[in-house]
């Protein structure tokens, strides 16, 4: 893992966009379609993964 400044993405059709101050991940995620493609098949890498966050 890195950490690095990423362009603010753009949500897919039934997607929402929020701000995230902290989260987590399990090693799981990495397998998971979603963390690679989203719902309209679009590339999403780099992936930042993260399941589990906070927003204030």
């Amino acid at each position: 893992m890195t950490l690095a400044e990423q362009p603010e993405p753009e949500p897919a059709v039934n997607e929402v966009l929020v701000e995230v101050h902290a989260s987590g991940f399990t090693s799981g995620e990495l397998t998971w379609p979603s963390t690679w493609t989203d719902r309209l098949g679009r590339d999403r890498t780099p992936s930042i993964p993260g399941q589990e966050l906070a927003e204030w």
